[in-house]
């Protein structure tokens, strides 16, 4: 199978950015640089292997990839592309991510 295309919603690059943003003004660079390299690593994943992760329990068709101890994000297969929905703090409230992803798409 052909890797899929892997795409972030405006909410998704939203939250990137403002993580990359944090990151480089309160952590030494090289902890941004394996923020971004185990994100690209599960975008690289998922794109290759869809279903990988596991589905979401707030929400059905929704799938959750964990980054790394703090970061998650959600997201849905489309026919021939992933849209990566939100990006969360997994240390927040899991109602708050539920309606995030509720009105995310």
């Amino acid at each position: 199978m052909k890797p899929l295309k892997v795409y972030l919603s405006p909410t998704a690059k939203r939250q990137y950015l403002k993580i990359i943003e944090y990151l480089d003004g309160n952590w030494p660079y090289k902890v941004k640089v394996s923020f971004q390299e185990k994100f690209d690593g599960k975008i690289n994943q998922i794109s290759k292997n869809p279903r990988s992760c596991p589905e979401s329990i707030e929400a059905k068709g929704i799938f959750k990839a964990v980054v790394e101890k703090h970061n998650s994000f959600y997201y849905r297969i489309r026919q021939d592309e992933i849209e990566v929905l939100i990006i969360v703090d997994n240390r927040q409230d899991p109602d708050h991510t539920k309606e995030k992803i509720k009105h995310s798409g």
